[in-house]
């Protein structure tokens, strides 16, 4: 029979645990005295300042109890788990007994973690027994207090709901009067629940320092119920934070593989105790086939991505990113005002900006009397571009649109190099804002000028462009040019007399030409202090008109130059990179459908594409209709 291992979380800890593995593992606890800066063994066996309790404590305390358990256990038994899974902080354990740290990282993580979590807004948390999870779902929507989540779902009918601390202690009567035990929880926050969003996202960019190892055994996440990736897992660390633990369904898939043994490894038997209950009445799952039967466990990954896709197919998704000019003032308004996690991301972007604004960029996007304005301010539209994609990015993935490439257009292969993890948030903000400062500061103001003709038009007829640079080719039909103001306005003067249609793309800098050259050594010498990390997914360049490669990677310092100066070919790029027609989907971030209008009118029904959002509002009909489609292919 195989086994598979299950490390408890937070509520399971208690005086005096492990007191017996503490002299057998005092390297390990060396180890970690000097990581916490206090006694491990203190605070567990004789907790005399009543500490243990804490989020901040209680998170690294139960992380190595665990882990010394899973060491010793593995001493004594030799015969490997066939799969681990954690409750909550527990996945963390699951994780290292996985391979995916060695133990003092896992330390590092964990401890950061807790004192992430201890930063969260005053919460609640509760738990709910006696009354199923559709009962519980239909009283959290009747009820007035509408800022709770269920954090936990834990079995058939025991449940932990998380919200601000007064929604939680007010909405105790309506559960009780419905049958339920009520059993307010000694914590101070709102774990697993839309409140931890902020948390998630410092989270995500202290995870980007370590590297994280190809997982030996499959480890069950809390945030999909199945398998993790065997690799390019941080998705799934960082997003169990703000969501539900799903161990009702963990161990009901697990239930349907095989035969198992459960073992709880670690302090207490809470998770043995909801094990026995889920076995009596596990969770159907439809469309279940045993894991064993359908990957090996060693090529578990390509079975695991799929349920983080809202597509069943082997279809590739690819998210596009535009760049200046597609932007304008109150852009995904409707999106920020009826999604909190738009609006959780866009704010929180905002904030990260607005000392060096000294302005909310949230204020400058939706401020309603500039509505019918030109959108132009390169210290505003950079930055917010930015933002705006990176913000849609975490929606879409949320929703279970799961990317499998990304493409950048322009500014937009900046978007693509953070949400593929080689630039990190914080630097991908910070550099945004640093471009658009030393424009601001070095450059004369420029144009660009689109010209809807065949790029052939700017090849044969030099004298009508007195010389500026081919900044763009989108499709057959459509190019632009750059430079400065009154150079573009000669080309445009020249094409409105020879009746060849062009307009003025809202900017304030020639980018992809001359125009931006003074500002090249400040920015290659900016960027050359960035860290930069591997890219998680594909990244398709309008520049390179192909797929990055690592020499590109590792030349940033360049590359993230030259995307901005000189000419990009979109067309170029779809024709030779996306041969393979039926394979792939579009998907288009830009805040105008810019990308995706571009492949409607440059290759026909050639390629599947859908925009998100556009300028005639209607966000959240064009999101659902995009789920609607993908759900249809």
């Amino acid at each position: 029979m195989e086994t598979i291992y299950l490390f408890p979380g937070q509520g399971s800890q208690h005086k005096e645990m492990g007191k017996y593995l503490f002299d057998k593992y005092p390297e390990l606890i060396h180890q970690a005295d000097q990581q916490l800066h206090y006694s491990i063994k203190e605070l567990c066996l004789e907790d005399p300042d009543q500490l243990l309790n804490k989020t901040q404590f209680t998170q690294p305390a139960l992380y190595i109890i665990n882990a010394l358990s899973f060491l010793e256990k593995i001493e004594l038994d030799s015969h490997k788990p066939s799969y681990v899974a954690g409750h909550s902080l527990g996945e963390y354990n699951a994780l290292f007994a996985a391979g995916a740290f060695d133990f003092l990282t896992g330390l590092k993580l964990v401890k950061k973690r807790g004192l992430f979590m201890e930063e969260a807004p005053k919460g609640a948390m509760a738990a709910i027994i006696g009354i199923t999870h559709n009962q519980v779902k239909c009283i959290l929507e009747d009820i007035p207090q509408k800022n709770i989540d269920i954090a936990n779902i834990n079995s058939e009918k025991q449940f932990i709901i998380s919200g601000l601390y007064d929604e939680i202690i007010a909405c105790e009567n309506s559960f009780t009067k419905m049958g339920a035990n009520f059993i307010l929880l000694n914590v101070s926050a709102a774990f697993h629940s839309r409140y931890m969003k902020d948390i998630e996202i410092k989270f995500e960019q202290y995870l980007q320092k370590f590297q994280l190892n190809p997982l030996r055994t499959p480890v069950i996440s809390n945030y999909s119920a199945r398998p993790y990736p065997k690799e390019n897992y941080r998705d799934y660390m960082v997003k169990q934070i703000s969501h539900p633990v799903k161990w009702y369904e963990s161990i009901s898939w697990l239930i349907q593989q095989d035969h198992f043994e459960f073992e709880e490894v670690g302090p207490g038997r809470v998770l043995t105790n909801l094990t026995n209950q889920i076995k009596k009445t596990p969770l159907h799952i439809k469309n279940n086939l045993s894991f064993h039967q359908n990957k090996s466990k060693e090529n578990y990954q390509e079975s695991t991505v799929k349920n983080l896709s809202i597509s069943k197919s082997k279809k590739k998704i690819i998210f596009m990113y535009s760049g200046q000019g597609s932007q304008y003032y109150q852009m995904g308004k409707e999106l920020y005002d009826n999604n909190s996690l738009f609006r959780h991301h866009m704010n929180y972007c905002s904030n990260q900006l607005k000392d060096r604004l000294g302005v909310s960029l949230i204020d400058i996007i939706y401020d309603k009397s500039k509505k019918n304005e030109e959108f132009d301010n390169i210290i505003y539209t950079n930055p917010v571009l930015y933002i705006f994609g990176y913000s849609l990015t975490q929606v879409l993935i949320d929703k279970g649109i799961k990317p499998d490439a990304f493409l950048g257009h322009s500014l937009g292969e900046y978007i693509a190099a953070t949400v593929a993890g080689i630039i990190s948030l914080e630097d991908g903000l910070n550099l945004i804002l640093t471009q658009a400062q030393l424009l601001e500061k070095h450059c004369n103001t420029g144009k660009i000028l689109n010209v809807f003709s065949p790029p052939d038009v700017y090849y044969k007829n030099q004298n009508l462009f007195f010389n500026t640079p081919l900044a763009c080719v989108n499709f057959s039909n459509n190019f632009s040019v750059s430079g400065y103001r009154y150079e573009i306005d000669l080309v445009k003067k020249e094409l409105d007399k020879r009746k060849i249609f062009s307009s003025y793309l809202p900017v304030s800098h020639g980018f992809h030409s001359h125009a931006i050259d003074p500002i090249e050594n400040y920015f290659k010498k900016y960027v050359s202090q960035i860290k930069y990390s591997a890219n998680k997914l594909p990244i398709y360049s309008c520049y390179y008109t192909s797929e990055l490669t690592q020499d590109n990677i590792d030349n940033m310092k360049n590359y993230l130059w030259e995307v901005i100066r000189n000419t990009i070919n979109f067309e170029k790029l779809i024709s030779s990179s996306f041969q393979n027609t039926s394979n792939n989907i579009f998907i288009d971030t830009s805040p105008n459908a810019a990308l995706s209008n571009s492949l409607k009118h440059g290759f026909n029904k050639k390629h599947r594409h859908f925009f998100t959002i556009n300028q005639f509002g209607k966000n959240i009909e064009s999101i659902n209709h995009l789920i609607n489609n993908l759900n249809c292919i």
